[in-house]
């Protein structure tokens, strides 16, 4: 049964049963999509899809995480059009840049963006050649016209394009199946115990896998609720999200680390006047690696408030294999102290697990000999099931790779590109092996090194920082670059800053970086999903293009020079 199938089956029986709720800034409700208004829409708007496109044309879906976006997707599921998710772009650079990227890359026959002033834009650039561009106000205005039954029968071969996050290169769509979908949708729903009682709260946005289909496919294909709210919202005022799921008795609600880091930081105890969280089941914590001091210190300071300290679990997952590969069914178990010790890995933070392997899948670490890894070694991680994704839109060369690894004898394996290790059967994530950092033979985790520097000074505290390596004659070096706090721009002593943060790497780790580089607030280059772009972040410092607060901090140098010759620089 397809996912059109399930939707047309819960309108004949449950037409009035709410399945999305948004709600606005001050949690109040602004709108609703029963099961019978979204099996409608879908086939209204499905009609004109059919009139625009061709069978298994890609759909662009910019547009805002609010129902219009919900409605669009499940057009072209109706329709056997493939769905392609984007940030809708209006303002940044960044988003404006990664749909056109999308855009040549799916070659969609159709864009649905949010504004006319947004679709003459578009019209103007390159990759728009062939391909028309619609708001959704004219895409919708044409049903009148155009609305015929739709008949749900034959499955397309795709259901989505999924483009990864791009935090190691350029973004690739991700082509996932009917079959891949429901498959990670079920697993999910074992994991986390969901059933029709469940409730989810998301401000995730809809254009990357954890909101799309974490927080608005898995509620359908269960059939329970989930309430909607803006990821901006959230972003402005962290409060909103807990206070949500008070309100309206969220059973399921997660984040990537930075969202929980900032409710720790920001959500001051009067904004929890009266919040129960006490209905708040399973607090899931993805898409990076999950620090053990964060789950505790996340359950210590909300227990208070309702909040069971056995619900905030790690998980792990990747668009390549649709969504979720482990998730942590028991109370948080560590990382032992020291890892990969074989490897010549230097250890950091204790981890906390991801859990398990999802059922009906297999997950494996892998030596860079291409050799299976013994218990608690680390190495790249490779999973395969059948949530495992078709590959890549468009890169055959790329998908032997990356879709069809065997070891010993087994396979295909998915490659994830994840460095990790199993112990006790529990999945540890290290971090991606591209940003993998080396330093006279010895390896380092970035997310270790920006840690450490975030807890250095209270210039840098919590703030986001970049650590990489760059080669010059006698080998690697290591270059940090960390953003400042707001509260630092007016008082910011730069010598008194890298001082700090030179002594604390080399007491945690041993090593001291050839060049510190201390920059503006937001200026570290992120994905639209908030993960840091180490392999942009060293373009950028090495073109001197980033917006430094003073000069480039290196002992060769003598305290503060330009950053543009990194063989010069030495190492303290």
């Amino acid at each position: 049964m397809r996912l059109c199938d399930i939707a047309v089956r819960r309108a004949a029986q449950t037409p009035d049963r709410v399945a999305y709720r948004f709600i606005d800034g001050a949690l109040n409700e602004r709108a609703l999509v029963t099961y019978g208004q979204l099996d409608q829409r879908a086939r209204e708007l499905g009609g004109t899809l059919a009139a625009w496109t061709r069978s298994g044309a890609r759909v662009i879906i910019a547009l805002d995480s609010g129902p219009e976006f919900v409605l669009c997707l499940f057009a072209c599921l109706y329709t056997g059009r493939v769905a392609v998710p984007a940030l809708a772009s209006r303002r940044a650079n960044a988003a404006w840049d990664r749909l056109l990227s999308l855009m040549r890359d799916a070659r969609p026959e159709l864009v649905i963006v949010e504004s006319a002033a947004i679709a003459a834009r578009l019209a103007n650039e390159t990759a728009a050649r062939g391909c028309r561009i619609e708001t959704f106000g004219e895409f919708a205005a044409a049903v009148a016209a155009e609305l015929k039954p739709l008949a749900t029968s034959g499955e397309p071969e795709l259901a989505l394009l999924q483009y990864t996050s791009g935090s190691t290169g350029d973004p690739k769509g991700v082509m996932l199946t009917e079959a891949s979908l429901q498959a990670n949708l079920d697993a999910i729903r074992i994991c986390f115990g969901h059933s029709e009682d469940s409730h989810m709260i998301s401000w995730l946005p809809m254009h990357h896998d954890m909101g799309l289909i974490g927080c608005v496919l898995e509620p359908f294909y269960v059939g329970f609720p989930v309430t909607l709210l803006s990821a901006l919202d959230v972003v402005q005022r962290p409060a909103r999200w807990l206070q949500a799921i008070g309100r309206y008795r969220g059973t399921v609600s997660g984040a990537p680390p930075f969202a929980y880091r900032a409710c720790l930081d920001r959500v001051r105890d009067d904004q929890l006047a009266g919040v129960d969280l006490s209905s708040w089941r399973v607090a899931f914590v993805g898409a990076e690696r999950v620090p053990d001091a964060l789950l505790r210190r996340f359950g210590e300071r909300f227990a208070p408030h309702g909040l069971s300290p056995d619900a905030v679990r790690a998980c792990y997952g990747l668009a390549e294999a649709t969504l979720l590969v482990s998730f942590m069914s028991k109370p948080a178990r560590l990382c032992p102290p020291s890892i990969a010790q074989a490897d010549g890995e230097h250890s950091g933070p204790a981890m906390a697990s991801c859990g398990e392997c999802i059922p009906m899948h297999e997950l494996i670490c892998v030596d860079t000999h291409g050799r299976l890894c013994g218990e608690g070694e680390c190495g790249e991680i490779w999973v395969r099931g059948p949530s495992v994704a078709a590959g890549y839109y468009g890169r055959t060369q790329e998908n032997e790779r990356v879709f069809g690894a065997y070891c010993e004898g087994r396979g295909p394996y998915l490659r994830t590109g994840d460095r990790g290790l199993l112990r006790d059967n529990q999945v540890y994530v290290v971090g991606r092996i591209k940003d993998l950092v080396i330093v006279r033979g010895r390896k380092f985790a970035p997310e270790d090194i920006e840690a450490t520097v975030a807890t250095s000074h209270a210039f840098v505290a919590g703030a986001i920082g970049a650590a990489f390596s760059l080669a010059r004659e006698d080998g690697e070096v290591l270059v940090v670059v960390q953003e400042v706090t707001r509260s630092a721009m007016r008082e910011l002593d730069l010598d008194e800053a890298c001082a700090a943060i030179r002594e604390q790497l080399t007491s945690v780790h041993g090593v001291s970086p050839a060049a510190i580089a201390l920059t503006a607030p937001g200026s570290v280059p992120r994905t639209t999903s908030g993960k840091v772009q180490r392999g942009r972040c060293r373009e950028l410092f090495m073109q001197q293009q980033l917006a430094l607060v003073g000069g480039t901090h290196s002992p060769a140098a003598g305290k503060h020079a330009p950053a543009s010759d990194v063989r010069g620089l030495g190492e303290a």
